[in-house]
């Protein structure tokens, strides 16, 4: 009973520590290959904006409509976008 719970901890942990590494990789990256700092701060702008936006977002949605209503259309938006991008830039 307890090993689906540690397997979804790993897995949990795996990805937070994934996301934290990116968000400092990525603008490090560009400062280091371009010099310049306006650059790297723009990336990570780019880059926070999104996690930002769905946890200011995300908890009063989750209150309106559910949580299990929320995960379904992620996970049905989160398909169609996968298949559009398989099929390449002239998919529209």
């Amino acid at each position: 009973m307890k090993l689906p719970l540690y397997g979804w901890l790993a897995a949990e942990t795996i990805s937070l520590v994934g996301t934290r590494i990116s968000m400092l990789a990525l603008p490090w990256f560009v400062l280091e290959t371009t010099g310049s700092p306006a650059k790297a701060g723009l990336i990570a702008l780019f880059e926070m904006t999104p996690l930002v936006l769905s946890k200011i977002f995300g908890g009063p949605i989750i209150d309106r409509i559910g949580p299990r209503r929320v995960a379904h259309d992620e996970r049905s938006r989160r398909s169609h976008i996968r298949t559009i991008q398989s099929k390449g830039p002239h998919a529209c």
